[in-house]
């Protein structure tokens, strides 16, 4: 076979694979149940991925006692738990915590941080949003008047969030003060 004939087909290979993920992942969030989550902002920066707004969400930290089968204290750092949700109002709350994977209803998939008797403290791989620089330093901006007007919790920072089948997460939009953040 020839060079530049192995050379395209080897790139035509990673070029489907690349454009595959990206379809595959895309089809997910497209797909998934949408969800709004009630959030708090912080701030960083990150030299290599841009600006973004870490996020700490209220369903991060649960009562232990919606743990359903199992117990609270012998779950492990880094374990897989399924968060079972319900709409209240505007807002998606947890109505219990599963290790093993519910055969139905909306469920997000965390990993706890850490656990003990009171509660369990998850991350779901929705904590960081990346923002444009524009969006980035409005969205600051305003906060900090917000802030310095004692303002901040006039109006929740909301999260749209699309929960494919198998629980996993995909944050969408961000809202804040009437204004929607991509």
């Amino acid at each position: 076979m020839n060079k530049p004939l192995l050379f395209g087909l080897i790139l035509l290979g990673q070029l489907g694979y690349l454009g595959g993920t990206v379809g595959y992942h895309q089809a997910r969030v497209n797909s998934g149940t949408r969800i709004l989550l009630k959030t708090a902002p912080v701030d960083p920066f990150s030299m290599f991925r841009g600006r973004y707004v870490a996020l700490s969400y209220e369903i991060s930290r649960i009562p232990s006692s919606l743990l359903k089968d199992g117990d609270a204290t012998q779950l492990k750092p880094g374990e897989r738990v399924y968060v079972v949700l319900a709409q209240q109002g505007e807002f998606w709350e947890p109505v219990s915590v599963h290790v093993q994977r519910p055969a139905q209803g909306v469920f997000l998939l965390g990993r706890v941080r850490f656990s003990h008797e009171a509660h369990i403290q998850l991350l779901y791989g929705l904590e960081s949003f990346f923002l444009s620089e524009s969006s980035a330093d409005y969205l600051d901006n305003t906060a900090r008047r917000a802030i310095r007007r004692g303002q901040e919790q006039q109006e929740t920072l909301r999260v749209e969030v699309a929960v494919a089948r198998d629980g996993t997460g995909y944050p969408r939009k961000l809202f804040w003060q009437g204004r929607e953040y991509r």
